[in-house]
């Protein structure tokens, strides 16, 4: 008789328990109790009522896509991830309830969910898939973390929720060993992966696609975080440069501050100018206008403008003196190539290509990059980069390397007229001489 009503009871995934037969629990039962047993139901079954009714009125997408925790999840421009709050838009966020009398009742059914969770509990991922975007997306997130917590202290919380809230620091990282089968390319587990253990160049551009495709654009912060100082090649911080500038005023001082320290490498000093006046102080701009000039050679001396008439011997002193400083790129074209033919030659041009990957708007390193190419004889590098120096391809000696670089290539006409200028301003200059007279017998 004992088997004949005896049922499985669901305990956990892998688990099945019998559960004792009517017969055998009114042994040890009083007759109040076997009727209260009888008219009262489970907890499972009153569950099992309150979802079903939670089912008829909230909306399809919603039952079909369940939690997408992507979706409430931001980040700011220090590469930190947060959850997302405040009015949520219903044109980014699908909607939760069928209409608004379904919203009403919606809203009553839940506090009867978290008054169940609150003396009963029943493992039921399912419900937490509808619960979890609608207490979101009402801001009640003490409510949610009440009801996670039934679920997580007793270890049945599920995955997506722990990594969810691991992720904006409401749970501690209990997962430090989690390994990803068949789902590395999910967002949620990318993002982790961004978080605890590093990702993978292939995951950083998937999640830089993933934002320029404004398909997650609240996940900017940790592609401007990631790729801050990517200024080549076709995922470069460029397009992000220009989305965080449209909504640079809602940004805390801290992510314009930021935000600036990248874009400064841009070397648009007048936007960066009228920027900074938002976010640093007077004296700060002061000392970041006097660096740049020092960087693009606006402080350089007089003599510079003219032809260098040191000799090697001073030279090699004034490079000795100054070398520690790591400013050698500020050297003349004359004095750079006196350089480069000694034993420094070597460690000379690791100091310009060093500064080069560092401040490569700088004019004047522009203008080394252009010597050290000229020593190198490859004279159409030298234009390239002579041409991004700004002002400082016009003084004497870069006019003149410019003159017998063109000549070099074949255009020797306009190295002639180049030479023939600078004999005017300088009828002295042997140099100048010497170099169209090997021109025009070439």
């Amino acid at each position: 008789m004992a088997e004949k009503y005896s049922k499985k009871m669901k305990v956990w995934e892998e688990i099945y328990l019998s559960s004792p037969s009517l017969e055998e629990k009114q042994e040890n039962l009083t007759l109040a109790q076997v009727k209260k047993q009888i008219d009262s139901p489970p907890a499972e079954s009153e569950m099992e009522n309150l979802k079903e009714y939670l089912r008829s009125l909230i909306s399809p997408s919603l039952l079909e896509t369940g939690f997408q925790a992507e979706l409430f999840l931001s980040s700011d421009l220090l590469g930190n991830i947060r959850l997302k709050t405040g009015s949520f838009s219903d044109s980014i966020y699908p909607l939760y309830a069928n209409s608004l009398d379904s919203e009403k009742e919606i809203l009553a059914l839940l506090e009867d969910i978290l008054q169940f969770y609150s003396h009963s509990f029943v493992n039921d991922p399912e419900l937490l898939e509808w619960i979890t975007p609608i207490l979101l997306k009402l801001n009640r997130i003490t409510d949610l973390i009440q009801l996670l917590n039934q679920f997580h202290k007793r270890n049945v919380l599920p995955l997506k929720h722990q990594i969810f809230f691991i992720l904006v620091g409401v749970y501690e990282n209990t997962l430090q060993n989690l390994v990803f089968s068949g789902e590395e390319t999910k967002l949620l587990n990318i993002l982790y992966k961004y978080k605890f253990v590093g990702l993978s160049k292939l995951e950083k551009n998937r999640l830089y696609d993933m934002v320029i495709s404004r398909e997650n654009m609240d996940l900017i912060g940790i592609i401007f975080h990631l790729f801050s100082d990517v200024h080549h090649g076709i995922r470069n911080i460029y397009p992000i440069y220009e989305v965080i500038k449209k909504n640079f005023e809602l940004l805390e001082n801290s992510e314009r501050r930021e935000f600036l320290e990248s874009y400064k490498e841009t070397g648009r000093y007048l936007e960066i100018f009228f920027l900074m006046k938002k976010a640093y102080s007077k004296k700060e701009i002061k000392n970041y206008i006097q660096k740049m000039k020092l960087i693009n050679g606006k402080n350089i001396s007089n003599s510079q403008i003219n032809f260098s008439n040191s000799n090697q011997e001073s030279i090699l002193l004034k490079y000795e003196q100054q070398k520690d400083k790591q400013e050698s790129y500020t050297f003349s074209p004359f004095e750079l190539l006196v350089l480069f033919n000694t034993n420094f030659s070597q460690k000379l041009k690791q100091e310009i290509l060093s500064a080069y990957q560092k401040i490569s708007y700088s004019y004047i390193v522009n203008r080394a990059m252009a010597v050290l190419s000229y020593y190198e004889k490859d004279f159409r590098n030298f234009l390239f980069y002579l041409g991004k120096s700004g002002s400082l391809q016009h003084h004497a000696e870069c006019v003149y390397l410019k003159a017998i670089a063109l000549a070099e290539i074949g255009e020797k006409q306009d190295a002639l007229l180049l030479l023939y200028r600078l004999q005017q301003i300088f009828p002295s200059e042997e140099i100048i001489e010497t170099a169209i007279q090997d021109i025009n017998q070439a």
